[in-house]
This record gives structure tokens, sequence and C-alpha cells, in this order.
């Protein structure tokens, strides 16, 4: 029952980390910065409020293996990429074709569990990514949809796609050693230091709320919702994780409606039931 309830609190604490992670398009929307030095920005004050964290409470920051250690450069460089890979999609393609490809990120991590973690493949989870991705498809207006549109965006897409896949297996296999806060320290360490020479372009923050917003956005999107994510990834099956990280595009339509004006129409709706549909399937069998 112990068990039960806490692999039940872990399906919650990546639920609501993807929902956070949904609301990010609004403070993107608020900010006038070049994308990539938002994106240091963030990892600075992620950096900043975890360091903060690490040191009040006494962590030990010493990586014990070396395997650790090379596994959380790698995802440093991955969590870096990722963000890169995006905003190119996001450049040279659609932004339906950059999400519809970058999720399919789920059904990598499907494919990768049991070869790299020893997870088996369960039909739940096949279903589950049928219903969510069949919702994503609903979400995104058939209209805007075109697989016409420059081939590299969509290959920047699918980079993302595979290196968010990437990170969650790595992240399974740092999880049982290192706490999670020191991953996430790590991370977004090596991201920062990545993206520096981007701080170096003209046109930086100006005015308080400016500061504000990148500050929310380092602790609240890349500190709390990752140490979310990871924590419930410590005793959820990567498959399942995957699953309920559709709970991004879907949180992200609801915030939109309601803080931007944009009213989602029936087929977006229907999308949403089935996303929360996948999401309830993997929680009631897994939890």
């Amino acid at each position: 029952m112990e068990k039960r309830s806490g692999e039940t609190l872990g399906y919650i604490k990546i639920a609501v980390a993807a929902i956070i992670w949904g609301s990010v398009s609004l403070l993107v929307r608020a900010l006038d910065l070049p994308v990539l030095l938002m994106v240091f920005y963030r990892f600075l004050f992620a950096v900043a409020a975890a360091l903060s964290v690490l040191v009040f409470s006494r962590s030990s920051f010493k990586i014990r293996t070396k395997k650790n250690l090379s596994l959380l450069i790698l995802s440093g460089f991955f969590l870096t990429l990722n963000w890169v890979f995006f905003f190119y999609a996001l450049v040279l393609t659609t932004v339906a074709n950059a999400v519809l490809v970058t999720y399919t990120a789920p059904i990598l991590v499907a494919i990768f569990a049991p070869h790299f973690l020893k997870e088996k493949l369960e039909w739940n989870t096949v279903i589950s990514l049928v219903l969510a991705m069949s919702g994503i498809s609903f979400i995104l207006s058939p209209a805007d949809l075109s697989m016409g549109k420059p081939l590299l965006g969509i290959i920047f897409a699918f980079g993302t796609s595979l290196t968010y896949a990437s990170l969650v297996i790595i992240a399974k296999e740092l999880l049982p050693g290192l706490p999670v806060l020191i991953i996430i320290f790590y991370q977004s360490l090596i991201a920062m230091v990545a993206l520096s020479p981007f701080s170096l372009l003209g046109g930086g923050p100006r005015g308080f709320e400016a500061w504000l917003l990148l500050i929310i956005m380092g602790i609240v999107h890349t500190l709390i919702a990752p140490y979310l994510y990871l924590s419930g990834l410590k005793v959820v099956k990567a498959q399942r994780a995957g699953i309920l990280t559709y709970f991004d595009p879907l949180s992200a339509t609801i915030f939109a409606a309601l803080f931007l004006g944009e009213i989602p129409g029936f087929y977006t709706l229907l999308g949403g039931i089935l996303i929360i549909a996948a999401g309830y399937n993997i929680i009631r069998k897994g939890g």
C-alpha cells in the first residue's frame, strides 16, 4: 500500500511539473528578449537558487563515481541542445510541426526504456501513447500542419525529441545514486556555461518586470518543476512518465485561453479530453 501511494504521488508530481512547464509560454510572450539569451538567464537564476539551497543545507557537491560525472556532463549538454534545437525548430518550420514532432519524445522513451532501463514495454503505455498523440494532433490546427515546410526545421524538432528522451533515460540512471537537487544544479550549471556567450548579446533585460519574469522562469520553471519531475521519475517507470508530459501542451492551451484570450475550439477540446484520458489510463493502471 505504501509503495502504491508513493507511486501515485510520483505521478502527481510529474503531472504538476508538466502543467508548470505549460505556463512558460505566458512568460516568453511577455519578455522581449532573444530566446537563447532568455534561456541563459533562466539557467543562471536556477543555478543561483539551487546553489543557495545546497549551501544552506550543507549538502555535498561531490560526485563519487566517474560514471555519474560523465552522465551529468552529458545530460547538461543534452539539456542545452534540447532548448537550442526547439528554438531553431520554431524558427524554421511552423509551430504546429515543431510541437507535433517534439512530442514524439514519449514514444522514443517507450522505445529506449526496454533497451537501456530493462523496462518491459507495456500495452497500457502503447494505448496511452496513441491517445495522447491523437490528442496533440487535434489540439494543433490542421491548417497549420504542413510537412512541406523546410525539412531542416522538422529535423531540429526531432533533435529536440531525441535529446529529451535521452535526458529521461540518463536521469533514470542518475537518480539512484544522486540527490535530485544535485542533478538539477550540475545540469543547469553546464547549460548556463554553454549558453554564456549569448549573455554578451545586446538588448538585455530592461526594467523590473523583465528581471522578475526571468527570476520566476529560473526558479519555478527551471528548478521547481524539474525537481518535481525528477522526484516523481524516481518511483515511476520512464515510459509512464513520458505520457504525463503531454499535460504540458494541454496546460499551455488552457493558460492561453485564460490569460491570452486564445479560446480553444472543438477539436482542441477533444484533443484535451484524449490527453487527459491517456494520463488517467496511466495513473489508474500504475497507481
